[in-house]
């Protein structure tokens, strides 16, 4: 936006890990659905909210998504980025309204934006009712995904209620929900997935999932899923970060509430239980976790249930229960090792900024026609701002410090690194 000249601005919320050609098609149809004049992409920073370090850096992903034509991208503050499906939606559209979007567009499986909102609508009507109906079966040893489709289904239908098996039409309702209890103007789209499930690790069409695209990043023929520009950038950057990448600072944090809490069971599971999702038997399970770290030797295969590898894989799987799913465990856990308990929550809600990771030029443009209006911190220069960014600041000096330990690779720090330009 220039003078008089108004532009439309599409919220796109996203992780790009790593951009492929399912992301390239959901931006050039968002385009189209919206009639927008610029993308705008709320992005996961160095941590994803499957609970795992992302395979490659913030301003790395930034990049192929700025070169494979998004104009602007905005970092998803962490401690919504490690955050449930909820937790997550509300976060990015708290981003996407202070960026002013008249518009957002989201990926789904269902394609139906009528149905979605329709279960959004009777999930917000519904809340207190959810809450207390789920926490019934999942006191009797149902999982929560389970706990929730029969809730779902009560208030619904069948057929309804089975929207919500789908990893993108879960976040879709969420999406749609944060946009109903706020009142914001911004108007939902959703375009269909196209190609292979969100969760599927082989690559079945021209459309991979990132999930396999991430479990092949060395292949020779991972370029044909990818767009061009992006892909130069992929090929370019061998510094790919994988989940058990995190198990040494994982561990030497849970060595660290050991000797803060005197090496004291309780004292332990009082203080992890500080974070989101850490339940009291979760707490008691990484306590005993922790101390048969320092106390036992454990074979690498040992095929027993009381033995298990040391790393942040074989761990969740370890802790976890049938109440609780493993991407919940997950999450806990990275929220651990970055130090961001229940009180890190609470600071975007008191302190609201919009951090730049990158532009276009029309991106440029559009970021200074909002900085005449926007009521919240716009951040493209972090160093003045390190005091509110400290969260992001800190998860991005981890995630370096992985990639220099494993491939002995210095980045630049957050304190020192400007937005990509492209």
């Amino acid at each position: 936006m220039q003078g008089d000249l108004y532009m439309k601005a599409v919220g796109l919320v996203t992780e790009y890990n790593p951009f492929h050609n399912g992301h390239l098609y959901h931006l050039n149809k968002a385009m189209e659905l919206t009639g927008a004049d610029i993308s705008v992409a709320v992005m996961s920073g160095d941590f994803v909210q499957r609970g795992e370090p992302a395979a490659l850096d913030k301003y790395t992903r930034a990049s192929m998504a700025l070169n494979s034509g998004v104009n602007l991208v905005i970092e998803l503050p962490v401690n919504y980025a490690v955050s449930s499906a909820e937790s997550f939606a509300a976060g990015a559209l708290k981003v996407l309204n202070y960026i002013k979007a008249d518009s957002i567009a989201f990926g789904s499986e269902s394609g139906d934006i009528e149905r979605l909102s329709k279960l959004a609508h009777i999930l917000c009507d519904n809340e207190d009712t959810l809450y207390k109906e789920i926490s019934k079966y999942t006191a009797n040893g149902i999982s929560y995904a389970a706990a929730r489709q029969k809730v779902v289904e009560k208030l619904t239908d069948k057929d309804t209620a089975a929207m919500l098996t789908s990893s993108n039409n879960i976040l879709a309702v969420e999406y749609l929900k944060a946009i109903i209890k706020n009142n914001y103007a911004i108007k939902p789209y959703t375009v269909q997935r196209q190609g292979d499930a969100y969760n599927d690790t082989n690559i079945r069409s021209d459309y991979a999932s990132a999930t396999a695209l991430r479990g092949n990043l060395k292949a020779d023929n991972i370029s044909k899923y990818i767009p061009v520009k992006a892909g130069l950038i992929l090929s370019s950057n061998a510094n790919y970060i994988y989940p058990d990448d995190i198990t040494e600072v994982l561990f030497t944090r849970l060595l660290d509430i050991l000797f803060a809490s005197n090496y004291d069971k309780n004292v332990f599971i009082e203080n992890v239980m500080q974070y989101p999702d850490v339940s009291k038997e979760i707490a008691g399970r990484l306590y005993k976790s922790a101390m048969d770290m320092i106390t036992r030797t454990v074979p690498q295969r040992s095929e027993s249930k009381d033995n298990w590898a040391f790393s942040f894989g074989s761990l969740c799987e370890h802790i976890k229960t049938k109440e609780v799913p493993l991407s919940r465990i997950k999450r806990a856990l990275v929220r651990i090792t970055l130090g961001l308990d229940k009180k890190h929550m609470e600071k975007y809600a008191n302190e609201p900024y919009i951090r730049v990771l990158g532009f276009d030029k029309k991106g440029q443009e559009y970021l200074s026609y909002i900085r005449k209006t926007v009521e919240v911190p716009l951040i493209t220069k972090t160093a003045d701002y390190k005091e509110m960014l400290l969260d992001d600041i800190h998860a991005a000096n981890i995630y370096n410090m992985i990639v220099a330990g494993k491939y002995g690779v210095k980045e630049l720090g957050d304190f020192v690194r400007g937005p990509v330009r492209v």
